[in-house]
């Protein structure tokens, strides 16, 4: 069930890629073979993961800062922050635990971060030809879409049968 789960995202993350940002991306930082870490997502080692009692804390920050930042741009770069960090918590998670219901929950939240993000990334694709800043998004998103697909390949192989 939760390889399904993590082949279905994959696949709808690179259609997405496939349908929406034909042409803006020139060229991938991350080769096929290349393992993903942290520096390559431009985020810090998580702390604190999804099964700590104290995580409501570190999810409560996230909504603060995303309710004072008013720039949709900065806004949806940090979104995409918080969806790394998230995939990054639910890779560790899975390599403490091991255990498939606690590894679902916090796929879960991703996925809803990301199908928001994906949603504002699709309204912002109709402005990328008039402001550069939303173009450059737009091609840093199409590069981590493609680095949260090789996390999620990488989270399914090292998952249990």
């Amino acid at each position: 069930m939760l390889k399904i789960k993590i082949f279905l995202i994959g696949f709808a993350i690179l259609s997405l890629v496939g349908l929406v940002f034909v042409g803006n991306v020139q060229a991938q930082e991350a080769t096929a073979d290349e393992i993903i870490t942290v520096e390559d997502l431009g985020i810090e080692e998580p702390d604190l993961l999804p099964d700590s009692f104290f995580y409501f804390f570190k999810d409560w920050g996230r909504g603060w800062k995303m309710f004072f930042t008013f720039d949709p741009i900065k806004k949806v770069e940090l979104q995409l922050k918080y969806a790394d960090e998230k995939l990054i918590e639910t890779q560790k998670l899975a390599e403490k635990t091991g255990k498939e219901e606690v590894v679902k929950k916090a796929l879960a939240k991703y996925e809803k971060d990301l199908e928001r993000l994906e949603k504002k990334a699709k309204k912002f694709e109709e402005k990328a030809k008039d402001v550069p800043e939303i173009d450059k998004f737009l091609d840093f998103f199409a590069d981590h879409q493609f680095k949260h697909q090789k996390l999620l390949q990488k989270l399914e192989e090292d998952l249990p049968p």
